[in-house]
């Protein structure tokens, strides 16, 4: 769904064109760098008002950040201003005439905002309140690019995938899966909630694992998911995997290299896989490690 400013739009008997096609998304009503109306456009026709979607709800008014300030030009991460004073609202940032940012300030600052490809689609969210944290981002041909929820002192969550959708990078720190049954009503995107989404992964021929959630019965279950098909490289880092753990990789044909950091895993247990495995590169703690 395009997002342009209206001046970009023309408007033929009642309907509104886009390079001589219908248009339909959403169009920026702009006066002197305020949005004086923003709407839903279907086929030419508007169908209702247009209000950032997974921005908090605010009743301060929405800008083009082109109008705002620095506080101080000497900061490299300044305060933006109004009319010098420290800006509280939604601004928009535009590339011509396609909208591709939406960022809310508080006072001046902006830890929350959404990005757009110019297509219209996500880009990116990236939600800031209170220590809790949220980060999504998506290839432009629309697959989950980044996963990524934290809550301070709490835990943290994070899945990286590549364009084709297969999963890079998994990290799991602290009691996910039950904390964020609590929270999953403030998810701008709907939650992974139990381990059962390991069973619908692929992996990609690079994986890196991380985090003390990571269990041995995490792994097994990834493995015996047959997640690991593609994967020849595996880097395994702060995991509470044990030697239980690493011996489920002996049936990985594939396998050509293993990086492991850890203070579970005991070089003799890293030993009994290399015997096992003579081909594949093994480092632990950045060692190799040799049969």
């Amino acid at each position: 769904m395009l997002r342009l400013k209206k001046s970009a739009l023309t408007e033929k008997t009642g309907k509104l064109f886009y390079n001589n096609d219908f248009f339909s998304g959403i169009a920026f009503t702009m006066s002197q760098g305020e949005i004086v109306k923003a709407i839903k456009i279907s086929e030419g026709m508007e169908i209702g008002q247009y209000s950032p979607k997974y921005l908090p709800r605010y009743d301060h008014r929405i800008i083009d950040i082109e109008i705002l300030d620095p506080e101080d030009e000497n900061d490299y991460e300044p305060f933006l201003c109004l009319n010098g004073v420290r800006f509280n609202g939604i601004a928009l940032e535009f590339d011509g005439d396609f909208c591709t940012g939406e960022l809310l300030f508080v006072r001046g600052w902006s830890d929350s905002q959404v990005t757009y490809y110019k297509t219209g689609c996500l880009e990116s969210i990236e939600l800031i309140e209170d220590g809790f944290s949220q980060i999504y981002q998506w290839h432009e041909n629309e697959q989950l690019k980044k996963y990524e929820v934290t809550s301070r002192n709490s835990f943290s969550f994070n899945l990286v995938f590549n364009e084709d959708g297969y999963l890079s990078a998994l990290g799991m720190e602290g009691d996910y899966f039950n904390q964020v049954k609590l929270i999953s009503d403030k998810l701008a995107i709907p939650a992974f909630k139990n381990e059962h989404f390991i069973d619908e992964l692929k992996t990609s021929e690079s994986l890196s694992i991380s985090g003390n959630s990571v269990t041995d019965r995490l792994f097994k279950r990834l493995i015996s998911s047959g997640a690991l098909q593609q994967t020849d490289n595996i880097s395994l880092f702060d995991t509470s995997v044990t030697k239980e753990g690493l011996h489920l990789l002996k049936a990985n044909s594939r396998l050509n290299k293993l990086f492991i950091n850890s203070n579970t895993i005991k070089l003799e247990d890293v030993k009994i896989l290399k015997s096992d495995k003579p081909d594949c590169h093994i480092e632990l703690n950045r060692e190799e490690v040799l049969a």
